[in-house]
């Protein structure tokens, strides 16, 4: 390999090298970012799920109070409290919307439900601090009517020169019958993470009364985390080990006063997410990385094609600087300095020079129009070249004036061979293609070493036998040494 070849090789192995370790760097940086993403991913994933949750459950307790104001309202339009007409109401909310109690009161606390059983509602251990904001929401965990967990939503009704209240139960239960989630709990929170209603009490997250005191007997700096973000409206997930359960907490705000709602995701779900997500990522970084390989190979591929490319292009060129664009044949000098680089690289190898002198072709000319002269050698120059092999050397050197050099003819017979065919190619060739006409040629052979070692020496020899021949009449072969055409005649 040349020293050039050698160095644009180097170059390109350099370029492949450093682009290869760039790229291993940004695709170690991508996959470890692509991890965390993944976990991300995964979190935001349980989010959404959470937050469709509790908007599931919110839309399902303000229903309960947008159905019940306007039962509130109607009621407010009697003059007096009517038993009879609360019952009714009462019963059209507990059939129409999901709660499960309704019970409508005057003044006094004294309330019917939709069945007509009679309840003193002062009695209940929560009565003043539910009437103290009639338009919010109160958590029960236990309603002291039907022992159930419950969220009361208190309506205010005006009757005329009193204030009586409208009590609708909307039972937790739900809570325990969601699954979205394989393995996860749900629980509801107020700001200061007092667990108000929860789907199980099997998990050690909800061993207790209160989130935060839980987690803050494991790891208080993470608890102080969690409740920082709860108390500020902040939608988001945290990992936290209790007694050796390992879950991602999962928190958004539950669209009912200002509790949160929780899920409690186990950790394996999400690890298991992203071992899945990390597996096609490998498979993934794999095709890029076989991607490269081929983009690597692809980019020396083409640099070697490039340069084959570019000697075939430097030979085409050559090949055109060197050919006769009237015949296609080689020109004169390419013709002599192949004949000369042969001569100099094969001294003693037998070849022999035909020289070839068109007869009368300023009478073609003249007679019958330079086209027609330009067609005569064209022809001439297509159909003497297949005659003879690729290796040998067939050119036209002047206006009329054709050369072939004919290698290796190692014996006698071989010698009389080409001469004879040459000989009748010029017997039989003809130009036209309505007006056939036979052009003849004077033709002088020359035999290498013999007669010349050297390109100027056998051109000279062949130019004095192309001599003979016009001296003998045209149309004829004639060898420089006379020996040869006496012997063929013999």
């Amino acid at each position: 390999m040349r020293k050039q070849e050698k160095t644009v090789v180097a170059r390109w192995v350099i370029m492949a090298t450093v682009l290869m370790v760039i790229v291993i760097i940004i695709v170690a940086n991508f996959y470890l970012n692509s991890i965390e993403r993944a976990r991300e991913d995964a979190s935001a994933t349980f989010q959404y799920k959470a937050q469709i949750l509790a908007e599931s459950f919110a839309a399902k307790v303000t229903a309960v109070e947008s159905t019940g104001r306007p039962m509130a309202s109607l009621l407010s339009q009697r003059e007096y409290y009517d038993a009879d007409y609360a019952k009714r109401i009462s019963k059209t909310l507990t059939e129409t919307t999901d709660a499960y109690l309704v019970c409508c009161a005057n003044q006094s606390g004294n309330a019917v439900d939709s069945q007509g059983r009679m309840f003193d509602l002062t009695s209940l251990s929560y009565y003043e601090e539910a009437c103290a904001e009639p338009n919010g929401y109160t958590y029960l965990k236990d309603d002291e009517i039907t022992g159930q967990s419950a969220i009361l939503i208190v309506l205010p009704i005006m009757y005329e020169g009193e204030t009586g209240q409208m009590f609708l139960y909307y039972s937790t239960s739900e809570f325990g019958e969601w699954k979205d989630i394989v393995g996860a709990f749900y629980a509801l929170l107020d700001r200061e993470g007092n667990i108000l209603a929860a789907s199980t009490t099997d998990s050690a997250f909800l061993k207790g009364e209160n989130l935060f005191v839980i987690l803050d007997n494991y790891d208080k700096g993470m608890s102080s985390r969690i409740k920082n973000r709860m108390k500020g409206d902040f939608n988001g997930a945290a990992t936290a080990n209790v007694q050796g359960e390992k879950r991602q907490l999962v928190f958004v705000t539950s669209g009912v006063s200002d509790w949160r709602f929780l899920v409690g995701v186990n950790q394996n779900l999400i690890d298991k997410q992203v071992h899945y997500q990390r597996r096609e990522l490998r498979g993934l970084l794999f095709q890029l990385g076989a991607l490269l390989l081929l983009f690597v190979a692809i980019l020396i591929s083409a640099s070697v094609i490039g340069r084959i490319r570019s000697n075939d292009t430097k030979k085409e060129l050559e090949d055109k600087a060197d050919t006769d664009l009237l015949t296609g044949l080689n020109n004169k000098l390419a013709t002599e300095r192949k004949i000369t680089e042969f001569i100099a690289n094969n001294p003693t190898s037998k070849s022999m020079l035909f020289l070839i002198d068109l007869d009368n072709f300023k009478t073609i000319n003249d007679t019958m129009g330079h086209a027609f002269g330009d067609e005569v050698l064209r022809t001439l120059g297509k159909q003497l070249s297949p005659m003879f092999r690729v290796t040998d050397i067939v050119g036209r050197i002047g206006g009329d004036e054709f050369m072939v050099f004919v290698k290796n003819v190692n014996t006698e017979e071989h010698i009389y061979k080409e001469a004879k065919k040459v000989e009748n190619f010029f017997q039989k060739f003809e130009v036209g293609e309505y007006v056939k006409y036979a052009a003849t040629a004077s033709i002088g052979v020359a035999i290498f070493p013999e007669e010349g070692a050297n390109f100027e020496k056998l051109y000279k020899a062949a130019d004095r036998a192309v001599y003979k021949a016009k001296e003998r009449g045209k149309k004829q072969l004639a060898f420089y040494d006379d020996k040869w055409d006496i012997d063929r005649k013999e």
